[in-house]
């Protein structure tokens, strides 16, 4: 962007290239670029300590008058976000924070931008963005919804950092896009891996259902967030690392997942659940309801008692609740969960189908 501020007679603005805000000017009698005729100075202020906020109602001072700009702003954004990434993705302060945002508030900019690999991909990549984008419930609800955003945010260590830190961001993530770009991702997965941690620690609070709360992470984001990498985070239950009867104990108190039975009376297996498309299953636990008598829960048919077919997740003779314990994730993405027993098992699984 040029501005003539020598001629007095006709002081005029016109781009020779897409503006790239912040940018400076050095004219001590220039007198910046604002947001609202409201706070317009009176005196020399040099742009590049000029406030630069509000929704995009921006004037300059030219023709001895101030000048709404506010469409050329916002292509200065598109410029912004579709080229310079690099150039903000480490971007803080005041500036970039009211820039930022801008974009945000502008719900045409962002449902353009969450269609858009490329602006996706700056924006995921900015600390400053993502950290607006979380705080917006409306910028959240179209990234969120967007297949092409949720895949730039699943690749972006800076957006998973983000989001798993925060339980407003956590809870969002329910959608069918959110829930796709997990399961295909696997860069950052140790973000899954560390969240696990946390629940399993206690830092991490489960709870509020399955919407969650602003205290508390909910089930059917949980469920998605496990998905990532085909639930390559939630390991079987005899695992040493993150350990599952951790994990599935947690949900089992904070969830109070439904009680069901299964009663043949002999040695027999059943499917409990045929997971539809883009269900998630977690096998939570289960027991026997008779001394003795033997309960499983697997991903395969067949009674057993060796931690094989139908008992190659869970298997105890135990009267009260078991968690995990053999050697098969209880996270189920296709298939189906079966149970088997000796005599009668209750069992409990959550599940969570986005759309």
């Amino acid at each position: 962007m040029s501005i003539n501020v020598n001629d007095k007679e006709n002081t005029s603005i016109y781009f020779t290239s897409p503006l790239f805000l912040p940018c400076t000017i050095e004219d001590p009698n220039f007198l910046g670029v604002y947001s609202s005729t409201s706070t317009l100075p009176t005196a020399p202020n040099n742009f590049n300590t000029a406030g630069v906020a509000g929704t995009g109602s921006m004037y300059v001072y030219l023709n001895n008058a101030w000048q709404y700009i506010g469409q050329y702003l916002y292509d200065a954004y598109r410029y912004l976000v579709y080229y310079q990434g690099s150039a903000f993705a480490l971007a803080s302060g005041t500036k970039w924070t009211s820039i930022f945002n801008d974009l945000v508030s502008n719900s045409s900019l962002m449902t353009e931008f969450a269609g858009n690999s490329t602006a996706m991909t700056n924006l995921a990549a900015s600390s400053t963005a993502m950290n607006i984008i979380i705080a917006s419930s409306t910028a959240m609800s179209t990234v969120t919804s967007s297949s092409t955003a949720m895949n730039a945010i699943a690749i972006s260590s800076t957006a998973m950092n983000i989001i798993t830190g925060s339980y407003t961001a956590m809870n969002a993530m329910t959608t069918l896009a959110a829930k796709n770009a997990f399961q295909s991702a696997s860069s950052q997965l140790s973000y899954i891996q560390t969240l696990i941690s946390k629940i399993n620690s206690g830092t991490i609070v489960l709870g509020g259902g399955r919407a969650g709360s602003s205290s508390a992470l909910g089930l059917n984001a949980l469920l998605v967030l496990l998905s990532y990498d085909n639930g390559a985070a939630v390991p079987a239950g005899n695992a040493s690392s993150s350990p599952t009867p951790t994990l599935a104990s947690k949900m089992y108190s904070a969830y109070s997942p439904t009680q069901n039975s299964y009663s043949p009376g002999s040695n027999s297996s059943t499917s409990a659940v045929t997971l539809a498309t883009n269900q998630i299953v977690f096998a939570v636990g289960g027991y026997g309801t008779s001394a003795g008598y033997s309960a499983g829960m697997g991903n395969v048919s067949g009674y057993s008692t060796t931690g094989t077919n139908a008992s190659n997740i869970l298997y105890t003779t135990a009267q009260s609740v078991t968690f995990p314990n053999e050697g098969v994730s209880p996270l189920l993405l296709s298939g189906s969960l079966y149970v088997c027993t000796s005599y009668t098992i209750d069992y409990y699984y959550l599940t969570y189908t986005p759309s």
